[in-house]
């Protein structure tokens, strides 16, 4: 598919890896996103060399560790509402999400 597109697969595997090298991402959508980051890295036989997690899972543990603030979890809140019943609006929940960390 990516092929199809102009983008060579493994160019577009070794992009992930050189920038989010041992860095935590954190997904809205982990079944989604772990999906296509799957078929990317299986395809070209490439290991991920990145972590990727559930966001609303991180930040819950961190309200719940002492890490963060449970204002915080407003904004997990309102990023999952904003979700539900809506289009997905993956610019907007970025924002929300990065608020819940920038807030605590």
């Amino acid at each position: 598919m990516l092929t199809g597109e102009g983008i060579i697969v493994k160019a577009v595997a070794k992009e992930l890896n050189d920038q989010l090298e041992a860095m935590t991402v954190l997904s809205d959508g982990l079944a989604f996103d772990s999906h296509w980051l799957s078929m990317i890295f299986t395809a070209t036989e490439v290991k991920s060399r990145f972590n990727l997690q559930d966001a609303y899972q991180w930040l819950g543990k961190r309200v719940r560790d002492g890490k963060l603030k449970a204002q915080a979890t407003l904004h997990s809140v309102k990023a999952y509402e904003h979700r539900k019943g809506r289009n997905h609006n993956p610019l907007a929940e970025a924002k929300l999400l990065r608020g819940s960390i920038a807030g605590a």
